[in-house]
């Protein structure tokens, strides 16, 4: 008995060839080219970036002006998730109760209106930091940087561009461990030294809020060397996500004022 085969045209085979490379891959999309739908009108900074981040995986780094030390409205979450989910059950076991927390944001004298319809990175930051008065902004690491055109802390440049010589921190560790790893740092003392500043690397805020947001496990390690302060925060917040937030916070009455390292 003779065996039919059936073959196909060469040109039909090497097309068939050349698909198979693509099963299976997911098409990574860098940050310059996501497209980006986003339409709030005068709502808190805190509120827009959070769209960001949660809908388009956007990572934000922030450094304050002097010029906008006496408010808040600048401040945003620098962490996922932003919702703190609890369960709760009664000294009986009769209720339980599922509580969540949300940060709530505030916009006295800043509110910020966007409207983008399937525009770039750069047509949705370009329309956000003009509102923002004393900033600009620029792509680094992967990172949306937003740091002063005026009013800039020349201590807080300082530092930014300090060169950090190693950063470690293991796998399966907290967000929150990489503040106090950070706070451990050499250089960051050195530098808070020299300009007698102050930083508490303890976070504050609710137990629930706390727990769902610096209580996240990071699966990767990080190891980075020779590189600047910000390039350091900027790689730390592509792992982590969410973003980083440098700013002056107060004064006390022995004249010492305190900072935070919001990351």
């Amino acid at each position: 008995m003779k065996t039919k085969v059936t073959t196909l045209p060469f040109f039909a085979l090497i097309f068939l060839i050349g698909l198979f490379p693509a099963f299976g891959q997911k098409k990574v999309i860098v940050i310059e080219d996501k497209r980006i739908t986003i339409e709030i009108e005068k709502r808190p900074l805190g509120e827009v970036f959070r769209y960001l981040m949660e809908n388009y995986d956007l990572a934000i780094g922030f450094e304050q002006s002097i010029l906008d030390r006496n408010h808040n409205d600048y401040c945003f979450q620098t962490n996922l998730p932003f919702v703190g989910r609890k369960k709760m059950v009664s000294t009986d076991g009769s209720i339980k109760l599922d509580i969540e927390v949300e940060r709530i944001f505030e916009a006295k004298k800043h509110p910020i209106t966007v409207s983008v319809v399937n525009g770039s990175l750069a047509d949705v930051f370009n329309q956000i930091v003009p509102q923002m008065e004393n900033y600009t902004w620029e792509l680094n690491n992967g990172v949306v940087n937003i740091f002063p055109i005026r009013g800039r802390d020349d201590r807080f440049n300082e530092l930014l561009e300090t060169e950090i010589r190693n950063f470690i921190l293991e796998s399966d560790k907290t967000v929150n461990d990489i503040t106090f790893s950070m706070f451990r740092l050499g250089a960051f003392n050195r530098w808070l030294k020299k300009n007698n500043l102050h930083f508490n690397p303890a976070r504050t805020g609710s137990s629930i809020e706390l727990e769902a947001q610096c209580g996240r496990k990071l699966n990767a390690e990080m190891s980075f060397s020779n590189l600047k302060f910000r390039d350091l925060l900027n790689k730390i917040t592509r792992i982590k996500k969410g973003g980083w937030i440098l700013k002056w916070e107060s004064i006390s009455a022995s004249g010492a004022e305190n900072i935070d390292l919001d990351i």
